[in-house]
């Protein structure tokens, strides 16, 4: 469920304008169906509500590939300067790295 929730929100931006609009229950029996048929296999039996098996799925799946690899953060400086007090020779870069650091904390290797 949370990857057809991540699709359509990736999707949304692809529209102008849409709107999102809550329906009881009772005023949309498809949805009912629906949400009976996701939880009980017995309905597809009794024929109470059309089920079509696709032989392949009706969206499209983004391929993902997770590498290790990370490009330079503007968080880098800060935290070597936090961990190991690596300063930038310059002395202006310096100042402002100092600055910003001392409004930032490190925990468990995560830049706070």
């Amino acid at each position: 469920m949370a990857a057809y929730v991540a699709i359509v929100r990736e999707l949304l931006h692809e529209f102008t304008e849409y709107k999102v609009e809550r329906i009881l229950r009772e005023k949309n029996t498809h949805a009912d169906y629906l949400a009976k048929l996701a939880s009980d296999n017995k309905i597809e039996r009794l024929g109470v509500v059309p089920v079509e098996h696709l032989a392949e799925p009706s969206i499209r799946v983004i391929e993902t590939i997770a590498t290790n690899e990370q490009e330079p953060s503007w968080m880098d400086s800060i935290i070597k300067y936090i961990t190991r007090g690596e300063l930038p020779q310059e002395r202006a870069l310096s100042r402002m790295l100092q600055y910003q650091a001392h409004r930032c904390v490190m925990m468990d290797n995560v830049l706070y």
